[in-house]
């Protein structure tokens, strides 16, 4: 597959703020509120580290003083994911921030095993090619989910070090 047909976009997160005021213009523009709850909940995945489960978002929110039940909480993450402002980690029922929310994309997630390093990449012509060969073999594709797992760089770096120190 050629470089032009995948592109890393999370390799460098953008900034917090950076996220939270594209979310914002992006609601805007679709005439959505993005209400406090909204905000925050957004806000809590984007501060963090690496995917973050529903259940470790709710205890945020209840740490801030802004407590809700998980229907709620639930209710919200739906919303943001219709808006493609985030995107569910299947593999670890948790979930990220999108680097790209201004577009609307089918993204893939490369996993570090190691560290919990989450990078989210597109590759429109492998989906593509997939979807070309399920349809002829007569699979109607409704969603897909491509989760790599493997050792992010700096894992592997570092891992070889110490392998080198212990040589």
């Amino acid at each position: 597959m050629s470089p032009e047909n995948c592109v890393a976009i999370s390799v460098e997160p953008r900034p917090v703020e950076s996220l939270v005021a594209s979310a914002e213009a992006l609601c805007e523009s679709l005439n959505e509120r993005f209400t406090p709850l909204r905000r925050q909940v957004f806000r809590t995945i984007a501060e963090s580290s690496g995917p973050i489960s529903a259940y470790r978002i709710l205890d945020r929110l209840l740490d801030s003083g802004l407590g809700s039940g998980p229907p709620t909480v639930y209710r919200v993450l739906e919303f943001l994911q219709r808006l493609n402002l985030i995107h569910r980690v299947e593999s670890l029922n948790a979930f990220v921030a999108c680097m790209s929310p201004e577009r609307h994309h089918t993204c893939q997630f490369l996993i570090c095993t190691s560290c919990g390093t989450t990078a989210e990449m597109e590759a429109e012509s492998l989906l593509a090619s997939m979807s070309g060969i399920a349809s002829g073999i007569g699979f109607s594709v409704n969603t897909a989910v491509l989760e790599l797992k493997g050792v992010c760089r700096g894992c592997r770096d570092v891992s070889g070090a110490l392998s080198l120190a212990s040589a």
